[in-house]
């Protein structure tokens, strides 16, 4: 997505028959919490659903609950990853 030429955001998906996979997802950090992630998400799905995907599944960080539950997705199960001796979650 952009505005005014900027790129404020964006997602990937990856398709698998059926299933959807949201691979990554990013909006501008001035721009969080404006609708940007909302409608690049919801716009993306809408498409992905019109090729024939049933399901979708994704891999987040906390900061993206809210949008990804609001949108449908549940937490199946948490994971941590390692990076270059840190802990974060995923």
């Amino acid at each position: 997505a952009s505005i005014d030429g900027d790129v404020v955001g964006s997602v990937t998906l990856v398709h698998h028959g059926d299933v959807t996979g949201v691979w990554s997802m990013a909006t501008d950090t001035a721009r969080q919490r404006s609708g940007i992630g909302r409608r690049l998400l919801s716009t993306a799905m809408a498409e992905a659903r019109s090729r024939g995907t049933t399901s979708f599944y994704l891999g987040a960080t906390p900061a993206g609950q809210r949008l990804y539950e609001s949108l449908g997705f549940t937490t199946r199960t948490t994971a941590r990853v390692w990076v270059s001796g840190e802990t974060h979650q995923a």
